[in-house]
């Protein structure tokens, strides 16, 4: 693993993933999360509807929904958890994951799959699993009782909630 300081924190793993830290929203916890300690209930989730949408487009890029089917990825196209996308070796794009993090780059050839999108009132579950290519991305902190983590063939990296 290759980790380096930059702003706060930079995370490097493999050569093939680079996430570091600038900016983010805080949350303030929900009366339930304050009562467990800032963890979120599970009545806290909501499940299968975060959403991640392209934000800008360069070269072709596609995205294999749950049902194994392949479309083009539009700038404005919105995306799901269990989505697959691939961007082509001169294709670029960058994802805004909305509630679940902040603007992410996936540079050419890459191919990641947005495994876990979940997000409740105070809190956020974010896994990213990066197949192939690099992503870049950026936050602050990751409020308590959520977590921000990007997978590859060969490691887990998290960035630490407060």
């Amino acid at each position: 693993m290759n980790i380096r300081l930059r702003d706060c924190l930079a995370l490097g793993v493999t050569a093939s993933l680079l996430v570091s830290c600038s900016t983010s929203q805080s949350h303030a916890p929900s009366p339930q999360a304050q009562a467990q300690g800032g963890a979120p209930s599970p009545a806290d989730w909501v499940l299968g509807e975060a959403r991640v949408t392209a934000l800008s487009m360069e070269g072709r890029a596609s995205y294999q929904d749950q049902s194994g089917r392949w479309h083009r990825v539009r700038v404005g196209e919105r995306l799901s958890e269990g989505d697959r996308l691939r961007l082509e070796r001169d294709a670029i794009c960058d994802l805004d994951l909305g509630e679940n993090g902040p603007v992410v780059s996936l540079v050419p050839g890459t191919i990641v799959l947005l495994e876990r999108l979940r997000h409740g009132p105070t809190s956020f579950e974010t896994l990213l699993s990066v197949e192939r290519g690099r992503i870049l991305g950026s936050t602050q902190h990751v409020p308590k009782g959520s977590s921000y983590r990007i997978r590859t063939k060969s490691s887990l990296v998290g960035i630490p909630n407060e």
